[in-house]
């Protein structure tokens, strides 16, 4: 029979001697090379924590702890995860022992005495579906993993992307507002060109006008009016040319 694990750890807790050898020696033949046998079933806790077997082989009735002590042990010690697959082998076969080792956490349960090839099958059966459960693991937590970089990426990128649309929005805010200033540039030089047009000709004028002394007497009100007239059309011009500084 080819075996799917051939280098298991399978750990055999029986305290009769000869059952313990018997089992030992036909799964040393049937290929398994990572076997060990004890009888002391008070050692089985610590066994168990430091060989940490693929599979236990657990005989139910025994002295000073019974199987079903040593079961409850494994769970109080072991996650559900972590802990190995339990093979019940015993002489009790009632269908209480039965129900006690399984409702306890036994994988599978076999009664004595044992039929080789039976044990054999049951084990390789046990192996196989950790071995599977194992491999669903990985892949499982690899997901996880995938998912979670994943995630991590999206959110990236989603940061990013928040990021470029607030800097496009501030950029559009920008081209609009430079917009308007050019639009209102535009808009100064037009009011700045139409106001020196009129504002030449009122300056022009207006100094002709006092140039001429005989028809403005220097202390006549008309030349005082023309005065004013011509320092209003002046400030004027300054304001024409603050607009056009404002234009460039």
């Amino acid at each position: 029979m080819g075996l799917a694990n051939p280098n298991a750890r399978i750990l055999i807790i029986d305290d009769e001697e000869n059952s313990a050898q018997t089992l030992l020696k036909i799964l040393e033949q049937a290929g398994y090379g990572s076997c060990t046998a004890i009888t002391d079933s008070s050692h089985a806790a610590k066994q168990i924590l430091d060989l940490n077997p693929d599979l236990v082989l657990l005989d139910l009735l025994m002295e000073p702890i019974s199987g079903l002590k040593v079961l409850n042990q494994i769970n109080d010690m072991m996650s559900s995860r972590t802990r190995p697959l339990v093979l019940v082998l015993t002489a009790d076969t009632s269908q209480q022992a039965k129900h006690d080792a399984l409702a306890a956490g036994a994988a599978d349960f076999l009664s004595k005495p044992l039929d080789s090839m039976e044990v054999l099958l049951r084990i390789e059966n046990l192996l196989t579906s950790r071995k599977l459960t194992h491999q669903i693991q990985l892949y499982s937590e690899g997901l996880e993993r995938l998912v979670d970089k994943r995630t991590l990426e999206l959110q990236q990128q989603t940061a990013n992307l928040e990021k470029t649309l607030m800097e496009l929005r501030a950029t559009q805010q920008q081209v609009i507002q430079q917009e308007r200033m050019r639009a209102l540039g535009t808009m100064a030089c037009g009011i700045a060109h139409d106001l020196n047009n009129g504002l030449s000709l009122i300056l022009g004028y207006g100094d002709m006008l006092l140039a001429d002394l005989e028809s403005f007497p220097i202390d006549s009100k008309a030349r005082t009016y023309l005065q004013e007239m011509v320092l209003a059309g002046c400030d004027n011009a300054k304001m024409v040319e603050r607009l056009r500084e404002f234009y460039r």
